[in-house]
């Protein structure tokens, strides 16, 4: 099918699934979303106190002639005591995302599989394609372990692992400079709170991404798996206006089996199989 081409009543009826599995999808990655961020709500309040204690202590010294510059900051270790807190609670954080990312991947590979045979089912052309409705070829346990294992040795734990010293240097970057500045506590606390928000960004992104490529991985190796009725797949990307030009740039190629999905961050899009025209 090339990109002008309309769908055929089972290309429609091939895409209308995986519009309802990408659906599927980006609901259970909300809900991981959501959980994180309420660990980091909890996590925020219990630095927040701690940043706030702190800067009125170097503003009564500074009353009291005790501190002449931000530098009061970092003598006797008092700084010290909140940057550890911060690290600590950032690998609590980090400890929990991978825990739950790792069961996140487990069910998208399980949720791969059986979209990919759902969008074959839908997509036959003969009556040997009709075969997948009870002959489809699931991925043996070990090449399930390997996709779920991303989180505990792979790159989730590579990107996960540096936010705890990030969040650390971003708040004493916004501590010091607040209070050279002369700002509240309470001022100084919500510059603090917005700069750590930026790593609880990336560790959703990091979450999110890491989940739809293990998603993306078991739908390569499902419609490898099945390759004597699947030749290819087309590219089919999310279709609104959060879609990036480059994604609708590639929507509706057709590309070959042996070829991956490389998607972005937060990238949505996913992999419509392609069947063979096999005789009747």
């Amino acid at each position: 099918m090339g990109q002008g081409d309309p769908p055929s009543r089972a290309q429609g009826e091939v895409f209308d699934a995986a519009d309802r599995f990408r659906a599927e999808m980006l609901r259970r990655e909300r809900g991981a979303a959501s959980e994180m961020v309420r660990h980091y709500g909890q996590l925020w309040r219990r630095i927040k106190g701690r940043i706030e204690a702190l800067t009125k202590r170097y503003y009564a010294a500074l009353d009291a002639g005790e501190a002449t510059s931000p530098a009061w900051l970092y003598q006797l270790e008092r700084l010290a005591a909140l940057q550890q807190q911060v690290e600590e609670e950032m690998r609590e954080l980090v400890s929990a995302a991978e825990i739950r990312v790792r069961a996140e991947q487990y069910e998208a590979v399980q949720a791969a599989q059986r979209h990919a045979a759902a969008m074959l089912r839908a997509s036959r052309v003969s009556r040997e394609t009709a075969r997948l409705a009870t002959g489809f070829n699931w991925l043996p346990r070990e090449a399930v372990q390997e996709l779920t294992g991303f989180a505990s040795s792979g790159p989730l734990r590579a990107l996960l692992g540096g936010l705890g010293r990030e969040a650390s240097e971003a708040i004493t970057r916004e501590l010091v400079t607040g209070i050279g500045l002369g700002l509240s506590p309470r001022e100084v606390a919500r510059n603090c709170r917005a700069a750590l928000g930026g790593n609880l960004s990336r560790a959703l992104t990091i979450s999110r991404t890491e989940t739809l490529r293990a998603y993306r991985e078991a739908t390569h190796q499902s419609y490898a798996a099945n390759a004597d009725v699947v030749e290819g797949w087309v590219w089919y990307c999310g279709k609104d206006s959060r879609t990036c030009a480059a994604c609708w740039a590639m929507h509706g190629t057709v590309h070959p089996i042996t070829e991956r999905l490389d998607d972005h961050p937060n990238g949505r899009c996913v992999q419509v199989p392609q069947t063979r025209m096999l005789p009747l």
